[in-house]
């Protein structure tokens, strides 16, 4: 029997806000306009998930018996490859959801990689892990046999979610701190961050620079669970870049993304929007919290919560150039077990159902908006394909895989 997983992680994290850019231009969403590689066109409007298939088992080979899903990265021939955070090794599978084999393993010689939280696979190649602890990036062919290794030292190289991709001209870009030259003060409390660009022997060709944070709301905190991180004092730059070069950058305040293309220019999306304020009950929880992480750290309090929730929970631009905007929503009271006698940490019960609202970046032009099932969270998409990570009855980690379809 596999222990059941552990979803509910805690941390702390000191917020700083970002000093914005002004637009070149305003582009307001209206009218129906196609979007190259998917079904769904501009003026969609209400977009739905039909579930294709869903693997993973409680008491299953080691294939399927997820431990952490931390990465999901699809393939062009319709399979995907999975990085299980428990052993670090990158999986593949079919189409269909069936195993094929282990690529690489861990280690630090030839065809292995001390981690594989950031991978992806290039327009004429197969899979490239980013092994930063090692420098290097480990180029695996389109069978997953061992090619090469790449050179990639990039000055504070960061990990997760969006830190390593390769652009649609088969270019390495990797995020980490922009420590050179004016700051070279660089440290955790302003998350100054640039991309920097590599070809394929690794030496850098380019650098895009996002927008740095300034003074921000006070130290604040974020729970995340099954569905995802929420937090009350959100870092006030959000960013993401997609395979097209293009970045996007919004404040989690404001409902106005900064969309800048591959040469610089930038539009700016705009939709209306009012924020959603807490239930008392929901209110009351956060409050808890909030108490909590004071009696844990009285002298770094965390700052008051507001009663209204941020608009933006996070952003990112996706393979075929639509910019994801998950939104903060009204939230549901779920049944949460309680805590094994002894936890004093309070309970999150209030959740909310991970909802995105999807736009054209080179029109601006608003697609629609698509809410996912409950304790799921989006990991990756293809098109409109789309990965979600999800918990079973007995808490442990699936992979579903739903294609986007209009509601109408």
């Amino acid at each position: 029997m596999r222990p059941r997983l552990t979803h509910f992680l805690l941390f702390v994290l000191v917020f700083s806000a970002c000093a914005r850019g002004e637009p070149s231009s305003r582009d307001v969403t209206s009218g129906q306009r196609s979007v190259r590689g998917s079904a769904l066109s501009v003026g969609t409007d209400s977009i739905v998930a039909d579930r294709v298939f869903r693997i993973g088992e409680l008491d299953g080979p080691p294939e399927y018996a997820f431990g952490q899903i931390a990465t999901i990265t699809p393939a062009p021939d319709g399979g995907f490859y999975v990085c299980d955070g428990n052993d670090q090794l990158a999986r593949r599978y079919d189409e269909a959801g069936r195993f094929i084999r282990v690529v690489g393993r861990k280690g630090a010689g030839p065809g292995e990689y001390e981690g594989c939280y950031d991978m992806d696979v290039g327009p004429d190649s197969g899979l490239v892990v980013s092994d930063p602890y090692h420098g290097r990036l480990v180029v695996f062919g389109k069978d997953d046999a061992f090619v090469r290794v790449v050179p990639a030292v990039v000055g504070g190289g960061l990990r997760g979610e969006g830190a390593f991709f390769i652009d649609d001209a088969g270019r390495f870009w990797r995020r980490g701190w922009e420590i050179d030259g004016e700051r070279a003060e660089t440290s955790e409390q302003n998350f100054p961050v640039a991309y920097s660009i590599l070809d394929r022997d690794g030496s850098v060709v380019g650098k895009r620079r996002v927008p740095s944070p300034g003074p921000g709301p006070g130290r604040g905190f974020a729970l995340c669970t099954n569905d995802g991180c929420y937090s009350a004092q959100p870092v006030d730059s959000m960013h993401s870049a997609g395979p097209n070069g293009s970045i996007v950058v919004a404040s989690p305040m404001a409902y106005r993304i900064l969309v800048l293309d591959s040469s610089g220019t930038a539009k700016e999306v705009t939709r209306d929007a009012k924020p959603v304020a807490y239930a008392d009950a929901e209110f009351a929880e956060w409050e808890a919290w909030r108490e909590y992480f004071t009696r844990q750290t009285p002298q770094y309090p965390p700052v008051a919560t507001p009663r209204t929730k941020p608009l933006i929970r996070d952003l990112r631009i996706d393979d075929i150039g639509r910019v994801w905007v998950k939104v903060h929503v009204t939230a549901e009271k779920r049944p949460i077990p309680p805590r094994k006698p002894g936890d004093q940490r309070p309970l999150l019960t209030w959740r909310e159902r991970n909802t995105f609202d999807l736009f054209d970046a080179a029109s601006g032009g608003y697609i629609g908006r698509i809410a996912f099932p409950y304790a799921t969270e989006f990991m990756a998409s293809r098109g409109d394909r789309v990965w979600l990570r999800e918990e079973g009855e007995s808490g442990e980690q699936l992979i579903g895989v739903y294609d986007l379809t209009s509601a109408k």
